[in-house]
């Protein structure tokens, strides 16, 4: 596996939003931040790769999933890629370890990402023993992925934080400062064993303040979980932690949401984009949406079929997938035949 560690703290957009990246006052200290460049796109997606993205509830709801593969796709069209969602509900890091091995025989991927700590910090105050617990489980669970024949790369993460209770510039609630320490063990933990590391926590805080001080549609409607649009910020960090640039995202138009509502998130991005074609942006979103059968027939592959005595077997799930798969491709194909790979 190619060794590698980012840490992608995005200071230029959350001194855009007043804020900073130290730890919350009388709280964890934060460790010595760092902003390498961007690893190249066309080093870390290749033609082939299979990418599987790991994870909880965050992760389960298809969303900042769907928008990065968007991306990806729109300018590799050809270049034989797939993604598969395995998110689910209430999972931790030490729960996915039992279902880990599974999963990767599913998906057989070649690139991991992973995003955990929602639960693993949920309802309990920041402590010693619950960073070094979540620190054990992450760790093995990276040990163990990385350990799987042909995964090339995996990227931890960090947990973002919640809206509710967010405040600038005081302490946060509990649950907020457990996910900024558990961040902390993320990048700890992405250094220690060479991979690579992603956080969201800094940029989310900065967009979740932003937008309640303006009022208008929230960015998360239990006060947790992001709305899509939430989710179309958080897959815009990730896409600048890869390497994709705005060039790249401009060039395809680049808007998983309809495009009056990714208007509104447009200058909360971590990438800033220009404005873009009505058209472009239309086949930005209808690829974003046509990816939906296929992560829920992986779906009921994954999760379901194992659970049944009766009804469609994982032979009817996968012929759904490979159906719905092709139809992505040739959508991406008929969108963007023009446009080069990691332009």
């Amino acid at each position: 596996m190619l060794r590698f560690c980012l840490l992608f703290t995005l200071f230029a957009a959350s001194a855009a939003f007043g804020q900073t990246t130290d730890g919350p006052a009388d709280g964890p200290a934060a460790e010595g931040p760092v902003w390498p460049k961007p690893m190249r796109l066309d080093r870390f997606i290749q033609p082939g790769d299979r990418v599987l993205f790991v994870g909880d509830e965050l992760t389960q709801q298809m969303f900042y999933t769907r928008a990065v593969a968007s991306a990806l796709l729109a300018g590799m069209h050809d270049a034989g890629l797939r993604f598969f969602n395995g998110g689910k509900e209430g999972a931790t890091a030490a729960s996915m370890l039992g279902e880990i091995d599974d999963l990767l025989d599913l998906c057989r991927p070649t690139v991991v990402f992973m995003c955990f700590g929602l639960n693993d910090g949920k309802h309990r105050d920041v402590s010693e023993t619950v960073t070094a617990i979540f620190e054990r489980n992450l760790t093995a669970l990276v040990k163990r992925v990385g350990s799987y024949r042909g995964v090339r790369q995996v990227v931890i993460l960090g947990p973002p934080p919640v809206p509710g209770g967010l405040e600038e510039n005081v302490i946060p609630t509990n649950y907020n400062w457990t996910l900024y320490d558990l961040s902390l063990v993320c990048h700890r933990v992405a250094k220690e064993r060479g991979v690579g590391f992603i956080e969201l926590y800094s940029h989310m805080k900065g967009v979740y303040l932003t937008a309640e001080r303006a009022g208008g549609d929230p960015l998360s409607l239990d006060g947790r979980l992001p709305t899509e649009a939430g989710h179309t910020l958080l897959a815009s960090i990730i896409l600048y932690g890869i390497g994709v640039t705005p060039k790249h995202l401009d060039s395809i138009g680049w808007s998983p949401l309809p495009p009056t509502q990714m208007r509104r998130v447009r200058g909360a991005l971590a990438l800033k984009l220009k404005s873009v074609d009505l058209e472009a942006a239309h086949r930005s979103h209808r690829l974003y949406v046509a990816m939906q059968p296929f992560d829920e027939a992986f779906f009921r592959l994954w999760r379901l079929t194992d659970k049944r005595s009766s009804g469609p077997t994982p032979e009817l799930y996968r012929s759904q997938m490979q159906q719905a798969w092709a139809d992505v491709e040739a959508m991406a194909k008929e969108h963007y035949g023009s446009v080069g790979a990691g332009k």
